[in-house]
């Protein structure tokens, strides 16, 4: 499960390093960017280890999924939300809590996707 959850997190590194430099580039790269696929990623263990949602090692998927949500956040965030706001922190910050909120619905509706 340690591999899978490294390989999930470099993954997203790799696929995000783009976004990542154009945001360095833009001075605006915040703690938030850098450490929000570790916050899905331990926001979706705890969620897990609560006992919120369906338990079975089959929601293993809902990480990659977490995170192929948290890349396409990223760049909306980068390449919409900076042009229109150059408010940079706030829209990092407002990324990061609309892909925790993303892993609270697949945790909840999981199991009504893979019927």
């Amino acid at each position: 499960m340690t591999t899978y959850l490294i390989v999930s997190v470099v993954v997203y590194f790799v696929l995000a390093s783009f976004a990542s430099a154009a945001a360095k580039q833009r001075n605006a790269l915040f703690w938030s960017d850098i450490l929000a696929p570790v916050a899905v990623v331990v926001f979706w263990v705890i969620l897990t280890f609560l006992g919120y949602g369906e338990q079975s090692l089959g929601n293993l998927i809902e990480i990659p999924m977490a995170l192929f949500i948290m890349v396409g956040l990223f760049y909306v965030r980068l390449y919409f939300l900076d042009k229109r706001d150059a408010n940079y922190q706030y829209n990092s910050y407002t990324v990061l809590g609309a892909a925790l909120v993303a892993v609270l619905a697949l945790r909840s509706f999981m199991p009504l996707l893979e019927q």
